[in-house]
């Protein structure tokens, strides 16, 4: 195979060749954005055939906004690190961090749909309340993850000023909007 076959290759077929090079940067993250696109396609289902109501909406709808917000925060979160040089072991924290925070709170955000309950700010039995506190820790470890991103994106030198204070402002709005 030529040089040029294989570049023609690679260029036919960008999303295999992103997946991967993901993989490579961080397995955890990955499979955490992989699982929400996955989950989707599921949790629409669910919408469709059960007519479960939680707090006057279809259960349904709470787990497909994690799934779909999850992803998208996920997948940027990981374009995020690429910026960030000279803190490999860092940038593996807080990916794998980010990637089990997010797996953790939507998986029991469903778990609870499943059982017919709400999930935030649920204490009705003594389970309810355990899972409501293991998410708060998980999206406390999720912000804190955020937060150190912030602060290696305050202080990374990027070749161009509006993509890093874009990046910065960004983070930092998120994190507001998560406390």
């Amino acid at each position: 195979m030529t040089t040029n076959s294989i570049a023609a290759q690679r260029s036919s077929q960008p999303y295999p060749a992103l997946w991967q090079r993901a993989w490579r940067f961080n397995r955890t993250l990955t499979l955490a954005i992989l699982l929400h696109v996955a989950l989707v396609p599921l949790l629409l289902l669910g919408m469709a055939v059960d007519p479960k109501v939680i707090g006057g909406a279809n259960g349904w709808i709470k787990p497909l906004k994690f799934a779909l917000s999850g992803g998208i925060y996920g997948a940027t979160i990981l374009w995020m690190l690429t910026y960030v040089q000279g803190r490999r072991r860092w940038v593996q924290g807080i990916a794998t961090v980010t990637g089990v925070a997010l797996i953790v709170e939507t998986a029991l955000i469903t778990m609870q749909v499943l059982r017919g309950t709400t999930s935030h700010f649920n204490a009705a039995t003594a389970f309810d309340g355990i899972v409501f506190g293991i998410m708060g820790t998980f999206i406390m470890l999720l912000s804190l993850a955020g937060f150190l991103l912030a602060i290696f994106l305050l202080f990374q030198r990027l070749p161009d000023p509006v993509v890093a204070w874009g990046l910065r402002w960004g983070l930092i709005i998120a994190l507001a909007g998560m406390g």
